[in-house]
């Protein structure tokens, strides 16, 4: 029984995680504390591989190229551990996520190859670390593909940490291509801050998506409805997050979840349509707002979809609003909301409306009856 309990757990965790990958991280980071030298931030270091049937592409030929991106997170993790730069800032509490990589797959790594994948840094600066990262083939010494990786320096500054964890260590220049790349990143990070800049309470916000078939319904002509919600809560989260709704409710834990929500399929979205979620508030109260969200398709501009959400909050919406958003005029609801109001206070006194108990309802039936009804004057609200 005990050997079924273990052989489940395995495979449960080999389904669920990426085993080899951990393994792999905590064999390369003991080995490199323990067995290798420790180096300096600007020397090179390496490791090595084969190139394995798992790591090739469907033709079991060469190295796919997702998989040099692998490699190069172990050898990352490798030169962390042996300059001493993963301990030093774990210690304090921080942590440095790739932010950004670039590759260039020179020649293929071919299925069998013996390769060493080679990284150095090569510039940092206060939030940044750049490593130079290549691998090369045993056999001739080719370097099959280049990148760079560009490291975000999480709750430390890059600069002050070089200085005082490798003094004698000089920061290099900048190399020419580096600079033209790390141009190209922060030009597009412009670019993303200006098409999902902050909009205000009242503002319009767009996610984009396609119809997939695992959006379709048992036929595979059209988006099932299901998905439909799936999508627009998407688009909410979007908005609450541009909007600066979500940052607030998380600083004063706040919460918000949606109490009613009626939604209105004019059109079929078919399979593979380009689709577009506008999403915005049109009304609010003191404890929920009202979104009015619709499902456009790209190529004619149609309303497929039009819906109302009520999002219930546990925060006085009047007072957040005039403290956050002081420009913010309250509107009164459109017509056709008042409406969907009216008809969720009808329909929640209908069912408030029970029959009549039993008088011999046991003291726990009694008390489970007004947990009930505490519950549904909540959701009510």
């Amino acid at each position: 029984m005990f050997a079924w309990i273990c052989v489940l757990l395995v495979l449960f965790f080999y389904v669920t995680f990426d085993v080899h990958y951990f393994v792999r991280v905590a064999v390369t980071c003991v080995f490199a504390k323990f067995f290798r030298k420790k180096i300096t931030i600007t020397d090179a270091s390496e490791i090595y591989g084969v190139v394995l049937p798992s790591d090739t592409d469907f033709l079991l030929s060469f190295m796919t190229n997702s998989r040099y991106l692998r490699e190069y997170d172990f050898a990352r993790f490798e030169h962390a551990t042996r300059s001493g730069l993963m301990e030093f800032v774990m210690k304090r509490g921080g942590s440095f996520p790739v932010s950004a990589i670039h590759m260039r797959y020179r020649q293929p790594a071919m299925i069998f190859s013996a390769y060493k994948v080679v990284t150095q840094p090569v510039y940092w600066d206060s939030k940044f670390i750049y490593l130079d990262q290549r691998l090369i083939t045993l056999k001739d010494n080719v370097v099959r593909a280049a990148g760079y990786a560009k490291i975000a320096c999480v709750k430390f500054d890059g600069d002050e940490t070089m200085k005082k964890l490798f003094p004698k260590s000089i920061k290099p220049e900048i190399p020419a291509d580096l600079k033209i790349w790390n141009d190209a990143c922060s030009l597009s990070a412009e670019l993303m801050k200006k098409s999902k800049k902050p909009i205000k309470f009242y503002g319009k916000s767009a996610i984009y998506g396609i119809v997939l078939p695992m959006d379709a319904d048992l036929l595979f002509t059209h988006m099932n409805n299901a998905r439909v919600f799936r999508e627009l809560d998407f688009g909410r989260w979007d908005h609450l997050q541009r909007s600066g709704l979500l940052g607030i409710l998380y600083r004063t834990k706040g919460w918000g979840v949606v109490s009613a929500q009626t939604c209105r399929y004019r059109r079929a979205l078919h399979m593979f349509m380009m689709y577009k979620i506008e999403t915005r508030p049109v009304y609010y109260d003191s404890n929920n707002i009202y979104f009015e969200q619709k499902v456009i398709s790209i190529r004619d501009e149609i309303v497929r979809c039009l819906a109302h959400v009520k999002l219930a909050v546990n925060l006085d919406l009047d007072k957040v609003i005039a403290k956050h958003f002081p420009d913010t005029v309250k509107v009164p609801a459109p017509k056709d909301l008042e409406l969907y109001i009216d008809y969720n206070r009808v329909n929640s006194e209908r069912l408030r409306v029970t029959k009549k108990r039993s008088k011999s309802l046991t003291l726990q039936e009694i008390e489970n009856d007004d947990v009930n009804k505490q519950g549904e004057q909540l959701l009510d609200t």
